[in-house]
């Protein structure tokens, strides 16, 4: 946790230890060496430099930082994109956020490549890879087709990273239900940080959107009034189902109805239960996936999908814009995760049984106030409707504790991380690492409390060791904080 604390503060002794991290948080040592390369000759002194997927998302990010006064674009070998720009706390936080929420950043094996054509590496590192990325991109295509329960091909659209699989269809989906004279969006729980980012920049540009947030995923009746309320200006509905880090499912079948006979449409992202477990199909207009999770599931390749059920016509008439808009996977990228898709659903099958075991275990633990998972009281019934016939519960689940936090977290032998859908466990300190400024004061701790969310809880990705192993380290844990709690 100290650890934690210090790498959301900043904290020199921390950030100067961490070699690496998420991509989209952390600049890769790649890029580093990248930038060493590419402005050897030049003098960057008090510079900051960012790396961009192409040219046209480098000069809007350089718009976005500072209107494109103090900042500086060109265009690398490789059609890599770079904006620099004088070293300033506001400045970079302006930067770092645009990548990260957008998702138009540059593949670490793509820099690798330009470095290998430009003699600084002798080759790319050794991996198994699909030999080629037509044939790679088919494997995947075919296999989550598979997984989405028949959806053909064409269906399904790549993008680099699932972030910004969602912001470049929203913003597509958002401009044209604009056209419509449809502004309305609704945020429908409380979601991944990224995803409220994004919501949140679209309500604070010029121009008419605005964003409604129910927190309350189960307020039904709420929801469906304000819809028919708005009819004529609602554009649409985004959540995740079930919702990071809750794992809370909505109902679903009512809110859809509601919507389509409003004329909005339904953005879902099943990816923390997976769509091998949950199929949204039959009330999703679009659906979005982080393939970087299960699929991607050596944590070691960025991916994302954007699926559009059959018969949807109001978005599937966005596909070809949405396509456009989309920063294409890169080859390598592709046939890395081709290598390691095979193994999807059988992954699922191990950490579905597993998840099950440990998730069982907890909820019997006095040291647990709460087990936030899909089949938790008020929400079992949602999710159970579009679970699949050979799904199950997935292997995602959080849980508050009643005190000694931060004691059961240093001790627990878990793999520590804030991702999941990996071969191995992960355990995360969820809201500290996605919410810190809310975490850190008062004011901001009564909020989540407010909105049902202990800003405390541990969000764990099971994986396929040995369940007794996980179940025996968590118990090693509790007596461990249990004896330095007094």
């Amino acid at each position: 946790m100290r650890s934690i604390i210090g790498y959301e503060e900043k904290d020199p002794e921390i950030i100067q230890k961490l070699e690496t991290g998420y991509p989209r948080f952390v600049t890769h040592p790649i890029l580093t060496k990248l930038r060493d390369h590419f402005f050897r000759f030049r003098d960057l002194a008090g510079k900051s430099v960012w790396f961009t997927a192409d040219l046209a998302a480098a000069r809007e990010m350089a718009h976005v930082v500072d209107g494109h006064r103090l900042t500086e674009v060109e265009e690398l070998p490789g059609g890599v994109g770079v904006v620099r720009h004088p070293r300033d706390p506001e400045l970079d936080r302006r930067a770092r956020r645009y990548l990260q929420s957008t998702g138009r950043i540059i593949s670490s094996r793509r820099a690798v490549d330009v470095l290998v054509s430009e003699g600084v590496m002798e080759k790319p590192f050794e991996e198994e890879l699909v030999d080629e990325a037509a044939v790679a991109q088919k494997k995947i295509t075919e296999t989550m087709g598979r997984i989405h329960g028949g959806v053909p091909s064409e269906n399904i659209l790549l993008a680099a990273n699932g972030m910004n699989a969602f912001f470049e269809t929203f913003h597509t989906l958002a401009r044209k239900q604009a056209g419509e004279g449809r502004f309305r969006w609704i945020q429908l729980g409380w979601l991944y940080t990224d995803t409220m980012t994004i919501l949140n920049d679209f309500e604070e540009a010029p121009g008419p959107g605005k964003v409604e947030r129910f927190y309350d995923v189960l307020g039904t009746e709420e929801i469906v009034a304000f819809i028919k309320e708005h009819e004529g200006e609602i554009a649409g509905l985004v959540t995740e189902c079930p919702t990071n880090p809750l794992l809370q499912t909505a109902d679903l079948q009512t809110i859809a109805e509601a919507m389509h006979q409003a004329g909005g449409v339904m953005v879902l992202d099943p990816t923390l239960a997976s769509p091998y477990n949950i199929d949204v199909s039959p009330v999703a207009d679009v659906i979005l996936n982080s393939l970087t999770k299960f699929a991607g599931n050596e944590g070691d390749v960025l991916m994302g999908s954007v699926v559009f059920p059959a018969g949807r016509e109001k978005t599937l008439g966005c596909k070809d814009e949405i396509a456009a808009a989309l920063v294409s996977p890169y080859e390598r990228d592709l046939r890395r995760l081709a290598a390691e898709i095979g193994d999807y659903e059988n992954l699922m099958v191990d950490t579905n049984r597993s998840a099950a075991k440990v998730v069982d275990w907890l909820r019997k633990r006095p040291e647990v106030d709460r087990v936030y998972w899909t089949g938790q009281s008020r929400c079992a019934e949602h999710y159970a409707r579009f679970r699949r016939p050979s799904g199950g519960d997935g292997s995602v689940f959080s849980i508050a504790l009643k005190k000694n936090m931060r004691v059961f977290y240093d001790a627990l032998r878990f793999p520590k991380g804030p991702s999941f859908g990996m071969q191995n466990s992960l355990v995360c300190p969820f809201m500290y690492l996605a919410h810190y400024d809310l975490v850190s004061s008062k004011d901001g701790q009564r909020f989540l409390l407010e909105k049902g969310i202990p800003f405390s809880l541990l969000r764990f990705s099971i994986g396929r060791e040995p369940v007794e192993e996980l179940i025996g380290a968590l118990e090693e844990a509790f007596d461990l904080a249990a004896k330095e709690g007094g």
